[in-house]
């Protein structure tokens, strides 16, 4: 039952990265195409910018949280769940560009301080948050930001599509094994 959620929090999250930029091609003209003569009347779509983004940032803190709890159940039997996933490693390090493993990803994201979720827009431009046009999309990538367990801090660029890769094959190997 616990895996069933895991594999609609990780659907749900490739549903909200990857649908924001068809929505917006399909809703922000028109609030060009109908708007109306007199000041006081307008036509506006509603701003869906900020839930969509607020949503998709709990629900990788969910899934992560859910992956890492399964990764300790693996723990207790001797196992590891590096090794049940497709993708062992699903983010790097900014700085330096090195890998990190899908566990220790895991407990980053949960960890974090901040998470902004990288976007591009309609001109191709990277932007992280609210920094950039509201006419844009998911690449897939959040940038979390975090202090290693030293005091050091870090940014490192997760690849969430990857993510939940990882998180159906999780859940399609243990309902196999049940």
């Amino acid at each position: 039952m616990r895996l069933n959620i895991v594999s609609s929090k990780a659907l749900k999250l490739l549903q909200n990265i990857t649908s924001l930029g068809k929505i917006n091609k399909l809703l922000l003209p028109l609030n060009e195409k109908f708007k109306r003569d007199e000041p006081y009347e307008y036509f506006a779509i509603k701003d869906y910018y900020p839930h969509v983004y607020e949503e998709t940032i709990s629900l990788l803190i969910e899934l992560s949280i859910m992956l890492r709890r399964e990764s300790e159940q693996l723990e207790k039997y001797g196992k590891s769940i590096n090794n049940k996933v497709k993708y062992s490693n699903i983010a790097k390090y900014i700085s330096n560009t090195k890998d990190i493993s899908f566990s220790d990803a895991l407990s980053k994201i949960i960890h974090s301080d901040r998470i902004d979720l990288q976007m591009k827009d309609k001109s191709g431009n990277i932007g992280y948050g609210y920094e950039i046009d509201r006419n844009c999309e998911f690449t897939g990538f959040a940038m979390i930001k975090g202090k290693e367990k030293d005091g050091t801090e870090y940014q490192a660029l997760v690849d969430v599509k990857k993510l939940c890769i990882n998180a159906f094959m999780i859940g399609a190997d243990n309902y196999y094994m049940m």
